[in-house]
Parts: structure tokens; sequence; C-alpha cells
């Protein structure tokens, strides 16, 4: 098939495309308040104070540092994590690890430089932040 262009890209028939073959849809448009430039988000993604993130609504605290970050990402929690996902900005998953503790350190040196999305499962609820890799 032929490329596809940005302009293509921020359009229900592509999202349509994302999701073909999905047995449930993973990824919709970014209408409001937009926090992907307008290009397809995956579902569970939501704007609200610059920090992606669906959590219950006694959140517990994590800390995300350096960000931006370029050799490893620390991650700390009041609560017990079970485990972290990160996905690059096609969705892809490029990072799991079952924690079970409230402290982590990753190494994020071999990824390629961009925006990511940490997904955090806590004992108390699931918490998406974007991280910068430089």
């Amino acid at each position: 098939g032929e490329g596809v262009n940005s302009t293509n890209m921020i359009t229900q028939d592509f999202v349509d495309q994302l999701n073909y073959n999905l047995s449930s849809p993973v990824w919709r448009m970014d209408y409001d308040q937009p926090i992907n430039n307008g290009f397809p988000i995956l579902i569970w993604q939501q704007a609200n104070d610059n920090n992606l993130h669906t959590a219950s609504k006694s959140e517990s605290n994590i800390a995300l540092y350096p960000n931006p970050t370029h050799n490893e990402l620390n991650i700390v929690s009041d609560n017990n994590i079970k485990s972290i996902e990160m996905f690059n900005i096609f969705g892809q998953r490029v990072y799991l690890s079952n924690v079970g503790k409230t402290d982590i350190k990753i190494s994020v040196s071999t990824l390629p430089k961009g925006n990511y999305l940490v997904r955090i499962y806590t004992d108390n609820g699931t918490i998406t932040r974007k991280v910068i890799v430089e």
C-alpha cells in the first residue's frame, strides 16, 4: 500500500484502520483536550493536568523522575506497584515488568528518543504518565 501522511492520520478512517481486526477497539480520535496533537490515542488515555491517567478517586501518589530522562527512570509509589508497561507513540508496548514493590528503576538508554506513556498498575488503581526520553 501507499504511505500514510500526517493529514490522513488524524481521520476517523485511520483510527478504524488501527482498530481493524481487533476484538475490541483500542484507538480513538484525539478530540477533546487534544493530548497527541490530534493524532489517534489509546482509548484509556485522558488529558488531565498534563498528566495522562486513569485511576480511582483514591489515586496513589506516584513520582516519576527525572522527566525528561535519557538513562533511567525512577518510579516511586505510595502503594505497591504490581506491574509497569511503557508504550511508544504508536501504541506499541516497549517495556513490561511485574514489580511487587513500591519503587523501581527502569533503564531507558536503549529506547529511541521521543514521548512514551508509562502505565503503572498499583494495588490502588492504574495511573498513566507521559515520559520524554532524550
